[in-house]
């Protein structure tokens, strides 16, 4: 069994993961962005992908200068259950989640009220019946705080080996306990939520066969939980056109 996944670039931006679908039994296709292309190939492989849509809370803002607002995004996923995709596909992934230390600032720099716009897209994934939200907590990569300090943000300066500690940080399930929350990779997390990109579930939902699996491959980094027939879609090793200031390639 072999299921593919678009974490090298973004599948709004690179569509070569389409002409791969043929040899696959399934997909993860992940996106920061959205454009009717995207909607269409979704649509045209419904069955047999499920589609990790990104949303942060942050788009339009300088750390995420050519994401749209995260309404915009919503909007698009709205559009793409009315035309027929099935919502147990779709993932709303909150990735990152930047420090509490930083939400000050952040919203002072942008206008905005981060962990508003965080409750925001939760209401909304509710009322489209999205059950899964998908997080992940920023990795402060050199490269990535020496962006935000170009962006003059003062909590660049500090602590390089910052590691996030789940009980002083934002708990996505404080702010609302009835979606089924998912992370990966992540320290000191509550065992229930650490389930891979690719994992069981998702065999269950695309209807695969889910004995035809190994649990975990072999050449996967510390603490990646995926099934062993992930499959990469992309080759884009770079930050891609969105230019995300927390983006982990440099």
């Amino acid at each position: 069994m072999n299921i593919g996944i678009t974490e090298q670039g973004d599948a709004a931006l690179d569509f070569n993961w389409t002409w791969q679908m043929k040899n696959l039994d399934g997909a993860i296709i992940i996106s920061k962005g959205f454009n009717k292309k995207l909607e269409d190939e979704l649509l045209k492989y419904k069955n047999k992908v499920i589609y990790h849509a990104s949303c942060t809370g942050l788009g339009g803002t300088n750390i995420e200068p050519n994401i749209p607002i995260f309404t915009e995004k919503l909007n698009h996923i709205t559009s793409l259950i009315h035309r027929g995709f099935d919502p147990s596909h779709i993932v709303i992934r909150i990735d990152p989640l930047m420090p509490k230390a930083w939400i000050e600032e952040i919203n002072k720099v942008n206008n905005i009220n981060y962990i508003q716009n965080i409750k925001d897209i939760l209401v909304y994934a509710k009322k489209l019946n999205i059950k899964r939200i998908r997080w992940s907590y920023f990795d402060p990569y050199k490269h990535a705080l020496d962006r935000f300090k170009k962006l003059n943000y003062q909590f660049a300066n500090s602590d390089p080996y910052w590691i996030p500690d789940y009980n002083n940080e934002i708990q996505l399930d404080k702010l609302d306990f009835s979606f089924e929350y998912e992370v990966c990779s992540e320290l000191y997390v509550p065992h229930y939520m650490m389930l891979g990109c690719i994992s069981g579930k998702d065999v269950e939902i695309l209807k695969l066969n889910k004995f035809n699996y190994k649990p975990i491959g072999k050449h996967q980094r510390p603490g990646c939980l995926c099934l062993s027939c992930k499959q990469e879609l992309l080759n884009s090793p770079k930050q891609c056109a969105y230019g995300c200031a927390y983006c982990y390639w440099k």
